[in-house]
């Protein structure tokens, strides 16, 4: 397949350009890094336009993994967060309009339109009522892959990951408890430890998405992608230190960060009738990513 991959230097667009690459298929990569290489088209968005990206080759399928990925940031800049998720997404779809609508569009959404849902395991058909400037960006752009797909059949599909994590993501809650073992043994942590989240290691989050491009209709589909399994952050703290350091104390602070959800869990039961299957649990997956950080010497 001829791939175009926007957004292609981040921790999901950059596990997926690796994972493309070794089954064959031509990456076309989008980011605002520069970089070259022999056996990719690299492309700095800041340098290039999208009439040029969609005229240079025609694509089986574009994936959009760009964007802030910061709930947090989009508070402080709501206009950038708008501008990264939601109008960039409107701005592919229009040139994909324009010169080559047979091209599938994969919007990596996120499950954070759904806010703080009322019932678990969370369905795809779930009241979405984000709560961050970041939710409701993500929602408007899953609209805008509606509109295309119904005003204009552009084949679109909007995937909702809960809580990916792996080597190569050097933020959110993983790496923050990491950086905080760096100049403390006793650490303190948000919220009170019962908050939930459905966590999904980055190999099984790659598996999810060859799953959903060779099996969904890519008729304005929403799919899930996560494993099931509701995890409090207490546990998950447990299970980190059991891999990392089990001389390490810590604490909550109970303080929730403004945006963050109380308890998540997908139900995922469209992702599994695609195929997909859990390979790796979340101690494993930790094991991996404390073998990542040793290799790098962070």
């Amino acid at each position: 397949m001829n791939i175009l991959i926007i957004g292609s230097e981040g921790f999901i667009g950059s596990n997926l350009n690796r994972n493309f690459q070794a089954k064959g298929n031509s990456i076309t990569a989008l980011d605002i890094i520069e970089k070259k290489t022999d056996n990719i088209d690299y492309f700095n968005i800041t340098h290039t336009t999208l009439r040029e990206i969609f005229t240079l080759k025609q694509y089986d399928i574009a994936i959009f993994c760009a964007g802030n990925a910061n709930v947090q940031k989009s508070f402080s800049a709501i206009d950038y967060d708008f501008l990264s998720n939601t109008k960039f997404v409107h701005d592919i779809l229009f040139h994909i309009k324009d010169y080559q609508k047979n091209c599938k569009f994969l919007h990596i959404s996120s499950a954070a339109v759904y806010g703080n849902p009322t019932q678990i395991p969370i369905a795809e058909h779930a009241p979405k009522k984000p709560i961050s400037p970041y939710g409701f960006h993500k929602y408007q752009a899953e609209l805008i892959c509606e509109e295309f797909n119904t005003l204009f059949n552009i084949p679109t599909c909007s995937i909702r990951p809960f809580s990916v994590y792996g080597p190569g993501q050097k933020k959110l809650l993983f790496w923050d408890i990491y950086q905080k073992t760096q100049s403390h043994q006793n650490i303190q942590l948000q919220g009170n430890g019962t908050e939930s989240r459905d966590f999904i290691y980055i190999d099984d989050f790659v598996d999810a998405v060859n799953c959903i491009i060779n099996n969904a209709t890519f008729n304005n589909d929403i799919i899930n992608i996560a494993n099931g399994n509701e995890v409090t952050i207490k546990e998950c703290i447990e299970t980190f230190i059991n891999v990392f350091d089990d001389t390490l104390e810590y604490e909550f602070n109970g303080i929730n960060l403004i945006g963050n959800p109380l308890r998540w869990a997908a139900d995922i039961t469209q992702l599994k009738s695609f195929g997909y299957q859990q390979k790796i649990s979340l101690e494993q997956g930790l094991e991996k990513y404390k073998k990542w950080i040793e290799e790098n010497q962070f």
